[in-house]
Formats: C-alpha cells, sequence, structure tokens
C-alpha cells in the first residue's frame, strides 16, 4: 500500500490496485477490500476495479460475493442503485457462478434487496448468466471429465 500511496499517476495507482487485488492470500483480498470500501487510502471510486479483480481470482471470487453481500448498504450509500459501479459489482462478483446452490444464494440475495436494487437490469443478467453457465456445466463436464 505504501507504493499504492507514493504514487501520483493514476494509470500506475490502477496497475498496483490491481496487482494488489490480485493476491491468493485471504487475509490480503480482505485488506484491499475493507481499504476500497473505506475510500480513505483508496478512492472509493476505485472500488469496482478492486472487486472485480478479486473476483476474477480463483482464491478471490468467493470472498468478494461474500464481501458484497456483507457491505451492500455500505456499497449503495457510495454507490446509487442501478448506477455503473454496482452493475459492475454485481456482474463481476456473480458472473463466474455455476451451480444451483450458488444461483439459489444469489437469488435470494438479490431478492431480498426489494427497492434497494432486486428490480435492477443487471441482477437479471446475473442471474440469467448464472443459469447459462449452469447449463454449459451439465452439458459439458461429463465429456471433460472422460476428457481429463
Amino acid at each position: 500500500m505504501r507504493t499504492y500511496a507514493e504514487t501520483s499517476n493514476d494509470a500506475q495507482k490502477r496497475k498496483i490496485l490491481q496487482a494488489l487485488a490480485s493476491t491468493r492470500d485471504p487475509r490480503h483480498i480482505s485488506r484491499i477490500l475493507i481499504e476500497g470500501l473505506r475510500g480513505e487510502n483508496v478512492q472509493t471510486q476505485e472500488l469496482p476495479l478492486i472487486i472485480s479483480t478479486v473476483s476474477d481470482g480463483f482464491a478471490g471470487y468467493l470472498r468478494a460475493w461474500d464481501f458484497v453481500q456483507e457491505n451492500w448498504d455500505r456499497l449503495i450509500q457510495k454507490f446509487p442503485v442501478g448506477s455503473f459501479p454496482i452493475q459492475s459489482i454485481i456482474k463481476s462478483t456473480t458472473s463466474k457462478f455455476s451451480t444451483q446452490t450458488q444461483l439459489n444464494q444469489v437469488r435470494s440475495f438479490l431478492g431480498s434487496l426489494k427497492e434497494r436494487g432486486s428490480q435492477m437490469r443487471s441482477v437479471q443478467v446475473a442471474l440469467e448468466t448464472i443459469m447459462l453457465n449452469q447449463r454449459w456445466m451439465d452439458t459439458n463436464l461429463p465429456a471433460l471429465r472422460h476428457w481429463l
């Protein structure tokens, strides 16, 4: 974080954030997510980038979803419901899900939001993506297992 704080170039700051958020260490993942949410050392506008980068990693995609659920009220205080950052956060944290359990969890959480976001188009897209991922896995996983 010291390198991030000492850098004045915005493009470099974003690359440093992406590198920090790409870690496999669960403690570092939690720390960078919390730093982004606090908005003190890291600009709040960078939080969707952090969440997306964490979600891209195998070690972080479930943690990123948990983080969004735990901090939803704070997220919508920082970004208006339906805004591009919120849509980006929903998409990035759910796009790797491919099981019925994950679909049920996302449906339950996003459905519970009511006026706080459950009617956003990004919610419907997220659910559709999970269903498509699930269908792909159901169709192709047996062949992949056989091949491997």
